[in-house]
């Protein structure tokens, strides 16, 4: 029994001693997720925690008003930026959106490197 209460204790030092590894969480969205916003000038993700300056978003039109056969377009011209913050991904757009539907795929990493991906779906009146 005593060797099995060392074992245990030396895996319960163990275990606080490893750092945790966890991924980070979105938040909040600007636009917010799967509502309609007014012409953003402006994306803006928001997670649990602070994010490596290596993470990035891709924002792109999936439908346009009177296109029935619009191909999924992909947003150019803005660059993707952390905040002083660290915890909010800002990419600042040069116009505002067209009116249509998007998709926001994102890539962020915390600030210890565990990666997470994920995506948010809004529109534009």
């Amino acid at each position: 029994m005593n060797k099995s209460l060392s074992l245990l204790a030396f895996g319960a030092a163990l275990a606080l001693a490893s750092p945790a590894l966890a991924q980070v969480k979105l938040v909040a969205s600007t636009p917010t997720a799967n509502k309609a916003a007014a012409k953003p000038m402006a994306v803006s993700l928001t997670f649990s925690d602070k994010i490596a300056s290596t993470s990035t978003m891709d924002i792109v039109m999936l439908t346009m008003p009177g296109m029935k056969d619009h191909p999924p377009m992909k947003i150019s011209g803005f660059t993707a930026g952390v905040s002083a913050d660290g915890k909010t991904l800002v990419a600042k757009l040069p116009r505002p959106l067209p009116v249509g539907t998007y998709v926001v795929n994102w890539r962020a990493a915390g600030t210890d490197g565990t990666p997470a991906t994920g995506k948010i779906n809004f529109a534009v009146k």
